[in-house]
């Protein structure tokens, strides 16, 4: 799997996914892709969960951002799957329901879209 920078939601230690934050806001150029790239977040959690939800929207400050998806990130395996249809101009990840992420083993949590995803 090749990750590009710029389209890189966070890269942060699992004990900062709590309730509310924000990953970064990535520009998309709306519209649905023939072939949609995947989301990926990992990996996964030692203990504890987190709820992260896919937002959408047309603007940076995401007046009406409509939610594509809701994910559990724990321990039982990362996240991996196509980003659905409806994406408009910009994308986020908010984070929610958070009972205390760790992962001492990994320096960061990973959440990004990657064109492909390396299932081995």
């Amino acid at each position: 799997m090749r990750l590009d920078q710029e389209n890189i939601f966070f890269e942060k230690p699992a004990a900062e996914l709590v309730d509310g934050v924000l990953g970064d806001t990535i520009a998309t150029g709306g519209g649905d892709s023939v072939n949609p790239m995947w989301l990926y977040v990992g990996p996964k959690l030692e203990s504890g969960s987190v709820v992260l939800t896919l937002e959408t929207a047309d603007d940076t400050a995401f007046t009406n951002a409509v939610s594509l998806c809701s994910f559990k990130l724990d321990d039982n395996a990362s996240i991996r799957g196509k980003v659905p249809l409806g994406v408009k101009n910009f994308l986020r990840i908010k984070a929610s329901e958070s009972t205390t992420p760790t992962n001492d083993t990994a320096l960061a949590i990973v959440a990004a879209l990657a064109v492909d995803v390396d299932f081995k």
